[in-house]
């Protein structure tokens, strides 16, 4: 359950499980979980995870 209080963050490779786990539940680009560490790890500048606690909840990534 959310708590309604969220961090807004860069990611970290720590979280490209999440974020994969997420792009997944909701049908949006199903790219491999590598690419997802890729975006965590070479995107970092370009990208945002949003956290319920220590959960990803949402992210948005870009390419610059």
């Amino acid at each position: 359950m959310a708590s309604g209080a969220l961090t807004i963050r860069p990611p970290t490779p720590d979280d490209a499980a999440g974020l994969w786990r997420i792009a997944d539940e909701v049908g949006l680009d199903r790219n491999s979980p590598y690419m997802y560490l890729v975006f965590c790890r070479d995107f970092v500048d370009t990208s945002a995870v949003a956290l319920d606690g220590d959960r990803p909840v949402g992210f948005v990534t870009g390419y610059r």
